[in-house]
């Protein structure tokens, strides 16, 4: 399963992308968006359990994960392969970009930004080719 994890933006705009992608195959797409507890550690706890009880055989194929706000639920979704995307808008305070991460911007594309569409499409050939 592919996870995605958006930071930075604002709630609405990460709403917004998370729509955009699910619209590319919504039977294949969920979304989960926590919003409680607010500690990193806590938030961790939450989403490996998560995590851990999806099923292998579900339809879905994408999670997104749509209010990554903490270093340690990054540092998780990255030690499964995850992606994370990182929103226009207002970028996160705490949590720093890396090789690999991705740009997204539901206004816009060129540079480092790219459109929702783009950007799934770039993780789900990463993702192949890091299964191969």
């Amino acid at each position: 399963m592919l996870i995605i994890g958006l930071v930075g933006g604002t709630p609405e705009t990460r709403i917004e992308i998370t729509t955009e992608v699910m619209e590319l195959a919504p039977s294949r797409i969920c979304c989960y968006m926590m919003t409680a507890p607010e500690s990193g550690m806590e938030r961790v706890k939450a989403l490996d359990s998560i995590v851990c009880d999806l099923d292998p055989r579900s339809r879905n194929d994408t999670m997104i994960l749509t209010h990554v706000q903490t270093p340690e639920e990054v540092e998780l979704i990255r030690s499964i392969e995850g992606f994370i995307w990182h929103v226009d808008g207002r970028p996160s305070d705490v949590i720093a970009a890396e090789k690999g991460d991705l740009w997204v911007s539901s206004n816009s594309s060129g540079g480092i930004w790219m459109t929702p569409e783009e950007a799934y499409s770039e993780s789900t050939m990463t993702a192949l080719r890091c299964a191969v």
